[in-house]
């Protein structure tokens, strides 16, 4: 295998690259390059006509009480070149609950980009979960994934709330599925609720699965079984737990009751590239999900239809992982995981492809560059056909290259710094201006702000007032003018962690371009310095970056 040499020409947007790999000089590298020309301009005329917007709302705590008041800056932003968005005037904003009704509707004006204002919590607020949800008039010409959408919750008063921890095991009973519960129900001095008569109510959203009245036990526990019917949304199962005392009022809470039953993992397999073919090593990623939408913790074995082990595989991280595989043409890959009481479930992999072409990435830790390796089956090179490869970042095309596989297989290193800060994505097309294969990796640039805060004291007394001194800066230590949100919280209320789950740098870089939902986003805000953090990031990308099913219309 060797490294093409390549002919660059310098183009448009950041630094369009163009390189030609394989391509003799003559009429067909002129045709070549113009329709390469032809594919970046038509790339990036969609995306100036798109125009599309990223909203990122910063509050002012993670979690409130009934009655408090929810501070927010929202930050809109042209999502190509992330700098304020002037397409938009007007920002709506929806409250809703854990049932989907909306509770609240605001409208606030956006100057230059920038919105800030409050919601008011009305105080009879029900405790429980609530999403907030910001878009543009412009926003809801895409679909629902472009909507900001931020979920947290609401509690009541404190000095009258009840903390209830409570467990859910699942058995077998003559081939049924039961639910088997302990409740142990206090107050917030943790003085124990006992001798109190409630009302149990269980079910899934759509019909009841189980009522009942019970009474706890001096130490405020209670015990509790049901029968879960085979059609029962096991995602949506909650328990009303209901107050019968008449000075109580209607006191009531609602409990999620999160089952993650092993053979219910949700595991699937995407090849890189977007495809296996047959011969050719390909790294295929893959995510388990439990019941509850979060990662699961699986390793397993892989088998063809022969029942031979192949490979193994385990979980690193979120219930994601890599592992290599060189399939068979005609074969059927399944993979196996081994469940509690020692039996399996199966899943199979993606089919295998007798012809095709893999696209691999390996995006070095600490490097402005990474290596890129295209490989076809012997019929491709035989055909002697010109294929595209391009390079988006931000949905803007970067680079581009021309590639004929007459000489087979190749590596090349491409330069990281032609793209932005990011998600970099790279697409291989057909003649025909298809999509063949697609290929998310991450661009870190360390080119992100450092703020530095400096109070005048190391102690306050009540009622003293704060001075802070902010000092912005970039990599390079030039002082910058911005605009910035700051929140002072009670670290009583609020814990730190929980305000760098996700950031405006995570939210615009990152989870913005991924479909579904990326669990604790702000644990890759510094995977540039961390090796093992880089490679979980370069599974993220693999794993919920896979999109085989849009590549056909590319063009």
């Amino acid at each position: 295998m060797k490294t093409k040499a390549v002919h660059i020409i310098t183009g448009i947007f950041i630094c369009v690259l163009l390189h030609l790999f394989n391509i003799s000089p003559g009429c067909s590298q002129t045709l070549a390059k113009q329709n390469l020309s032809q594919i970046i301009a038509k790339l990036n005329t969609q995306n100036d006509s798109l125009s599309i917007e990223k909203l990122y709302l910063q509050t002012d705590k993670p979690t409130y009480l009934a009655g408090d008041t929810l501070w927010f800056k929202a930050y809109l932003l042209n999502a190509s070149f992330l700098t304020y968005s002037n397409k938009s005037a007007v920002l709506y904003l929806e409250l809703s609950n854990d049932s989907n009704r909306l509770i609240q509707r605001v409208m606030v004006p956006v100057n230059g980009g920038m919105a800030s204002g409050y919601i008011g919590l009305d105080a009879d607020m029900t405790q429980g979960g609530y999403t907030l949800t910001g878009y543009t008039n412009w926003m809801r010409n895409f679909d629902e994934s472009y909507l900001f959408k931020k979920h947290f919750y609401v509690g009541t008063n404190a000095g009258s709330e009840w903390l209830i921890n409570y467990n859910a095991h699942l058995i077998k009973d003559n081939s049924k599925d039961k639910i088997e519960m302990g409740l142990k129900i206090t107050q917030f001095d943790k003085a124990p609720v006992g001798l109190r008569e409630m009302q149990l109510n269980i079910s899934d959203g759509k019909r009841t699965l189980f009522k009942d009245k019970a009474e706890t036990s001096l130490d405020g526990a209670l015990k509790l079984s049901f029968d879960l019917p085979d059609k029962a949304d096991s995602k949506n199962i909650s328990l009303v737990v209901h107050d019968l005392r008449k000075s109580q009022g209607s006191r009531k809470i609602s409990i999620p009751v999160i089952l993650n039953r092993p053979e219910k993992v949700d595991l699937q397999f995407m090849p890189e590239g977007g495809k296996l073919v047959a011969g050719q090593q390909t790294n295929i990623a893959f995510k388990a999900l439990n019941e509850d939408g979060y990662g699961a913790a699986v390793s397993g074995k892989i088998y063809n239809n022969k029942q031979q082990e192949i490979t193994s595989f385990t979980a690193t991280h979120s219930g994601m992982g890599v592992f290599s595989l060189v399939p068979e043409n005609a074969e059927i890959y399944t993979a196996r995981i081994q469940l509690p009481d020692g039996k399996y479930q199966t899943y199979q992999l993606p089919s295998v492809e007798s012809s095709g072409i893999t696209l691999n990435v390996n995006n070095r830790f600490k490097s402005d560059s990474c290596d890129i390796t295209l490989t076809p089956t012997p019929d491709i090179v035989a055909a002697d056909k010109t294929y595209y490869l391009v390079g988006m970042a931000r949905n803007v095309v970067c680079w581009g290259a021309l590639i004929k596989f007459n000489k087979g297989p190749f590596q090349f290193t491409l330069n990281k710094q032609v793209f932005p800060s990011g998600i970099v994505r790279l697409i291989l097309m057909n003649e025909n201006k298809v999509g063949l294969n697609e290929r998310m990796f991450y661009n870190g640039r360390d080119d992100q702000l450092n703020i530095q805060l400096e109070s005048d004291k190391s102690e306050y007394r009540q009622r003293d007032s704060i001075s802070l001194n902010i000092k912005v800066t970039d990599n390079h230590g030039e002082p910058i003018q911005g605009s910035f949100s700051l929140a002072v919280t009670d670290n009583g209320q609020v814990k730190t962690d929980s305000i760098a789950e996700r950031s405006l740098v995570s939210h615009m870089l990152l989870t913005s371009d991924l479909k579904g939902n990326v669990e604790g986003p702000g644990y890759y805000d510094d995977a540039a310095i961390h090796p093992e953090k880089w490679q979980h990031l370069n599974h993220l990308l693999m794993a919920q970056g896979w999109a085989r099913l849009r590549l056909e219309s590319v063009i």
